[in-house]
């Protein structure tokens, strides 16, 4: 059955009828949720707010105090495109595709090695520096 068929104020019907099931899904979910989970939707919403105030600066040292890896890692991705650039330029007689599959290699073993170091970090500075933080207490 085609549209043209079905008529639109059929297809208008089912639109109304579909946006009444929606609304009232969103009022159920608003009705479930606890006044504890309300204020922190607010509480991330302000946050939110306050960080579209911030300069580009302040954003990286920010970013760069939640998760210090990151200045390493924007570092060695630049290194590692420099590093790049002049081996390709030097790289004699071997082939461009041959080259840039190592590159490429290379490349992903790093991005592995950097999750590897940040995951580590992460779970020491959760677990071990609180346990320690939960004993002084």
């Amino acid at each position: 059955m085609y549209l043209g068929e079905i008529g639109y104020e059929a297809v208008n019907c089912i639109e109304r009828a579909l946006c009444r099931i929606h609304l009232q899904a969103v009022v159920n979910m608003l009705r479930n949720l606890q006044f504890e989970d309300l204020s922190k939707m607010v509480t991330e919403s302000a946050a939110l707010q306050t960080f579209s105030d911030e300069t580009q600066s302040s954003r990286l040292a920010r970013k760069a105090k939640e998760a210090p890896f990151m200045p390493i890692g924007l570092a060695g991705l630049t290194l590692a495109c420099l590093y790049g650039a002049y081996k390709f330029k030097h790289r004699g007689t071997m082939s461009t595709s041959v080259f840039l599959m190592q590159l490429r290699v290379a490349a992903q073993g790093t991005v592995v090695a950097c999750l590897s170091a940040g995951i580590g970090y992460s779970l020491f500075r959760d677990y071990v520096l609180k346990s320690d933080e939960v004993k002084k207490d």
